[in-house]
């Protein structure tokens, strides 16, 4: 009998699953910033060039927010915080049914931008 059970619900979490996989929509959705930091301790200690430097950003209000976490060239790490917080990032949303969202990523465009900036940067 529990291996019945345990099949059943196996197999219709395999349903749930593959359903809001390939039902689901992507959307573009704005995100604040949240906050910005550096990667690891050597970077307290001015070493600028062996520095990785991370923004969160937040997307959603109150029990409903998700954060995303991405890696982010210097030059962001030493803007001002109301310069960053008055800007908007992109983000994919994968909005699903049954399931929860999730986030997959920043915006393709913002994100080869980024890249570009870190790769110049360092």
């Amino acid at each position: 009998m529990f291996f019945k059970l345990l099949t059943f619900g196996l197999l219709i979490g395999a349903g749930v699953f593959y359903y809001d996989k390939s039902k689901a929509e992507t959307e573009l959705r704005d995100a604040v910033f949240s906050a910005i930091e550096a990667g690891e301790d050597r970077c307290k200690k001015m070493h600028e060039s062996l520095c990785k430097y991370y923004m969160t950003v937040k997307l959603g209000e109150g029990r409903e927010s998700k954060f995303y976490k991405f890696r982010v060239p210097p030059s962001y790490y030493h803007r001002k915080q109301e310069e960053l917080k008055a800007q908007k990032f992109t983000l994919v949303w994968k909005k699903k049914e049954l399931l929860p969202g999730r986030i997959l990523g920043l915006e393709p465009e913002y994100q080869t931008e980024v890249d570009g900036l870190i790769e110049s940067e360092n």
